[in-house]
């Protein structure tokens, strides 16, 4: 069987307008998942490494510190404002 160059065209374009997205976030996924959440250090609230032993915007130890919270929302305003 003979593909016309104008078929096999047109086939390539397809197979990337489908396989692109699928890679994209395939990778992004991956991405995601290999990088833990820092140290958040009790003293100066600079986020570590998780592999820190010391922090490293004021040195002191990180040892049994938590990961940080996940963002939420700011600060409420106060009352009367």
């Amino acid at each position: 069987m003979f593909v016309r160059p104008q078929e096999l065209l047109i086939l390539l374009i397809i197979l990337a307008v489908i396989a692109v997205p699928v890679i994209v976030v395939a990778a992004a996924a991956t991405r995601s998942r290999r990088r833990p959440p820092g140290l958040r250090c009790a003293s100066c609230g600079a986020v570590n490494p998780p592999s820190a032993r010391f922090c490293a915007g004021c040195g002191q130890p990180l040892d049994g510190m938590a990961p940080p919270p996940p963002p939420g929302p700011g600060p409420a305003a106060p009352a009367g404002s």
